[in-house]
């Protein structure tokens, strides 16, 4: 969340970009690991405007328009990932020419987590045991996906700031699960 995603991959956008509306047998969106995008931008050295796919019901730069991301090609994406490996994380901007300036915003200042863990408590796997709470942090989809079809687990996820001391949901469970989450 906040960052500028820079790839490497030689050649980006060829696959198109699935339907976020196919669900799997958890509800979840099949081909997405989350409920939303989570980048400010995307910088690639090389874009394809064709995309074939059998699942493909887009192009990703109709995907990032309508999500209100901006995209540039053309950029040495290897030089800037040199630049990361040896300064570490650094603030950017993507801009247009003969626009206003976008101002630099730290995301590190910012409570990134709160911005991506969901607001609501939901239980996948229902009735399977042993039952775990997942703290959402920015989980993704096949982290929950694994638990509940692989490892047979009753996973509860609830939002970052769920007080298990009051636990005014009364949820039953044998362990805690910690997820992953945005940022540095």
């Amino acid at each position: 969340r906040g960052q500028i995603l820079v790839l490497t991959y030689p050649l980006v956008g060829n696959y198109g970009v699935p339907s976020a509306e196919v669900l799997d047998a958890l509800g979840l969106p099949e081909f997405f690991e989350s409920s939303g995008l989570h980048i400010n931008a995307l910088v690639v050295a090389n874009y394809s405007e064709d995309h074939s796919h059998w699942a493909s019901t887009g192009s990703l730069g109709e995907w990032l328009a309508a999500h209100n991301i901006p995209g540039i090609c053309g950029v040495d994406t290897r030089a800037i990932t040199k630049i990361i490996r040896e300064t570490g994380a650094v603030l950017g901007r993507v801009s247009v020419a003969n626009t206003p300036a976008v101002e630099f915003t730290d995301p590190n200042t910012e409570n990134l987590v709160a911005q991506v863990s969901t607001n609501e408590v939901k239980v996948y796997g229902a009735g399977q045991s042993p039952s775990i709470i997942c703290f959402d942090c920015g989980v993704k989809y096949n982290i929950i996906r694994y638990f509940v079809t692989e490892q047979k687990v009753q996973v509860t996820v609830v939002p970052f700031d769920y007080d298990l001391a009051k636990n005014p949901n009364k949820i039953k469970y044998d362990g805690i699960f910690m997820s992953n989450g945005p940022g540095d």
